[in-house]
């Protein structure tokens, strides 16, 4: 029988006493202490001579370029309450959309263009256009009724 720390049963028995209880262990390593324990080498690496300090309470940096404007959220939520829930709100979008627009495109450098702001502005011209029909359509109400009534 040769020495293998690692015994197969035989396929065809099913006496699993046969196999060696013991777990396999190879013995002592190159890590492992006097007593058998696995100590291990937590060897702290080399300082890079080229850190830099960072300082992490200035003003966070802007990847990819400059910050979006900031009356973009504005006027869009301008833009939906004007179009949703109340009209007048949407000539106060189209007057910070338009407002902010012009400044982007005044300093491309300063602030960078955005969908909030052009998606504000846009919903702005539409409740306009709506709220001014919807004035114009009551103010031809009113005079109908004033001429039929006379």
């Amino acid at each position: 029988m040769t020495n293998n720390p690692f015994p197969t049963p035989d396929p065809g028995s099913d006496d699993r006493s046969s196999a060696d209880p013991r777990p396999y262990h190879p013995g002592p390593g190159p890590l492992d202490d006097a007593h058998g324990q696995r100590s291990f080498d937590y060897a702290q690496p080399p300082e890079p001579s080229n850190l830099v300090p960072v300082d992490h309470f200035s003003q966070p940096a802007h990847y990819g370029g400059p910050p979006v404007h900031p009356q973009a959220t504005t006027t869009l939520v301008l833009g939906v309450l004007g179009l949703v829930a109340f009209p007048p709100l949407a000539f106060g979008a189209l007057w910070l959309g338009r407002k902010g627009r012009a400044e982007v495109r005044a300093d491309p450098s300063a602030y960078r263009d955005s969908a909030a702001l052009n998606a504000g502005w846009i919903l702005g011209v539409v409740g306009s256009v709506l709220c001014t029909l919807y004035i114009l359509l009551m103010v031809l109400i009113v005079l109908v009724a004033v001429l039929a009534a006379a």
